[in-house]
């Protein structure tokens, strides 16, 4: 982050920038723009729940349960506060629930972020760039379909196998020289054409088997040193 700092605007503890204003490079001035994004979560029957009262005051029965929720998700900037445009705006107010507006997922996100990003470079018209900062929701976390990933993979061949089931086929990784390396047979293979290739079968392919093999999973998840 410190190299980022060298080409953001910072702002003291009264809101005052301070040095630098921008970073100089051909043709003008250029600078990084801090873009983060949150999501809260307020409910139909949030309230205090401790208060002073009268002793004649008669009790008042309370709602069970937190209510209907209403999500905002956000983003904000140390130079305009939430990422605005005129009247376009990156904010999105969302009703959770299977009879609303369902479930906040990472494609909401997505379009979301494709938005926000629009509005910025419409803002910024070219004399920035955003750098964008996310927490470690779980909706955040989620991989492209084909993305690579050694979790549940099968140490052998296995027919149509996917890492999410129904889902498609893994993308080729790539190799220590560069190459890609595909992680399914080919689909005129003679024995088993479009087969997953297995665990043991891509780290040979990689030159990285050792002689005495070794195990899809080690016991207890207590794997040896090396």
């Amino acid at each position: 982050m410190e190299e980022y700092f060298k080409r953001m605007v910072l702002y003291d503890n009264e809101g005052n920038a301070t040095n630098p204003i921008s970073f100089p490079v051909e043709g003008g001035c250029f600078r990084i723009i801090l873009v983060t994004h949150d999501e809260s979560t307020f409910y139909a029957n949030d309230c205090q729940k401790n208060q002073w009262s009268h002793k004649d005051d008669k009790a008042v029965p309370q709602a069970k349960g937190e209510g209907q929720s209403l999500m905002i998700s956000d983003f904000l900037t140390p130079e305009w506060g939430r990422l605005v445009d005129g009247d376009e705006e990156a904010r999105l107010v969302f009703k959770a629930g299977k009879n609303c507006d369902d479930y906040f997922t990472c494609e909401e996100l997505l379009q979301q972020v494709d938005k926000a990003i629009d509005i910025f470079e419409g803002k910024t018209q070219g004399y920035a760039v955003g750098l964008f900062l996310f927490d470690n929701a779980p909706s955040h976390q989620q991989r492209a379909l084909d993305a690579l990933s050694a979790r549940k993979m099968p140490k052998g061949p296995s027919n149509g196998w996917t890492h999410k089931k129904g889902g498609p086929k893994m993308r080729p990784g790539v190799l220590l020289n560069g190459g890609f390396q595909e992680l399914y047979f080919s689909d005129d293979n003679p024995l088993i054409p479009g087969w997953f290739k297995g665990m043991e079968q891509i780290i040979w392919e990689c030159g990285l088997w050792p002689d005495q093999g070794l195990n899809a999973q080690c016991e207890s998840f207590k794997c040896e040193g090396g």
